[in-house]
């Protein structure tokens, strides 16, 4: 006997059928979220956090994206509370999968990197893998950079060009991190001024040139791009070895290989460079702020106990230049 269903239960089916549809609408779409690609971090006693999203209608590989940037921000007691007020004034929900970028603002960059490390382990608001720079300044220094404008798609572009030296935010507890710089220029233009040297509660500024030695020094090989006095640009590869002469007399040796570097002059230039600033970088441990180069705790250890900050050091460089 065939059953037929009464007109109750068809007009509940309607219902049901009606309640799915209400409900899907109100879902984000994948077209409607906010690509988050950026996150501008403070805790300086309160927390602020700034987003830099893409508009929910722009694919993340849309040519027009760049220019669709945005910035929301938010504050709070933590840094949980601040990144929750910011995801609230975005248009759609936050998706974190393209969160390339931490930036950190404020009196204290080491203490926001490790809370920010630990909010991502904790919530997944952002990315492990993210490079972390330094805004040479406060979030509402940064707020009004970005409130106006292409601001925020100007500051889409500066982190581009600093991610390449940047660390990683998983590495927030390694000692000696070395951060670019992100700055405002006069004109109001945002641009790479130098880096920043991260330890324990000591903060060193470095230039332009410094962080690329301090990099070398650092992991002991590096590809440089040094501005000669004469205008040219030399390229630069360059390794670093240690010799312990003395308990108390060390001397680093830099071999490199230059190219762009075709007359005699220049070569000499490039070599009392190197050389000069090599000596200049390392001697930043004798401020007592920190080890820039990593090199105390290797000395220390062929010394057999501690190598004094004040101890002699001597900076020698082989160049071979190539055309």
């Amino acid at each position: 006997m065939k059953h037929e269903r009464s007109p109750k239960g068809w007009y509940l089916l309607w219902l049901l059928m009606l309640a799915a549809v209400l409900w899907a609408e109100k879902l984000p779409s994948a077209g409607e979220q906010c690509i988050i690609r950026a996150a501008a971090v403070q805790a300086d006693g309160t927390c602020t956090v700034g987003l830099l999203y893409q508009q929910p209608s722009e694919a993340a590989d849309s040519a027009q994206a760049q220019e669709q940037m945005r910035m929301a921000w938010g504050e709070g007691e933590t840094l949980a509370a601040a990144c929750a007020c910011a995801e609230e004034k975005l248009p759609s929900r936050a998706v974190y999968k393209l969160c390339d970028t931490v930036l950190l603002c404020g009196g204290q960059p080491l203490a926001a990197m490790r809370l920010m490390q630990r909010q991502v382990e904790t919530d997944g608001c952002g990315r492990l893998a993210a490079r972390v720079a330094v805004w040479q300044g406060d979030a509402a220094g940064l707020r009004r950079c970005t409130a106006e404008g292409q601001g925020a798609a100007a500051l889409a572009d500066a982190l581009e060009t600093l991610r390449a030296q940047a660390p990683r935010l998983y590495q927030a507890q390694e000692p000696g991190l070395v951060l670019p710089v992100l700055a405002e220029s006069g004109e109001g233009q945002l641009l790479h001024d130098g880096a920043l040297y991260l330890v324990s509660d000591k903060r060193i500024h470095l230039s332009d040139v410094g962080e690329e030695i301090a990099l070398l020094l650092r992991d002991g090989h590096a590809r440089l791009m040094l501005e000669l006095p004469s205008g040219r640009r030399a390229v630069v590869h360059a390794v670093t070895s240690l010799e312990v002469k003395a308990p108390d007399h060390a001397a680093l040796t830099v071999t490199a290989v230059a190219y762009n570097v075709p007359d005699a002059a220049d070569r000499a230039q490039l070599e009392t460079m190197l050389q000069q600033d090599c000596l200049a970088v390392w001697q930043l441990t004798d401020t007592g702020a920190a080890d820039l180069p990593g090199t105390q705790a290797m000395l220390a250890l062929r010394c057999g106990g501690s190598f004094p900050s004040a101890a002699q050091r001597e900076c020698r460089v082989r160049l071979w230049t190539l055309e």
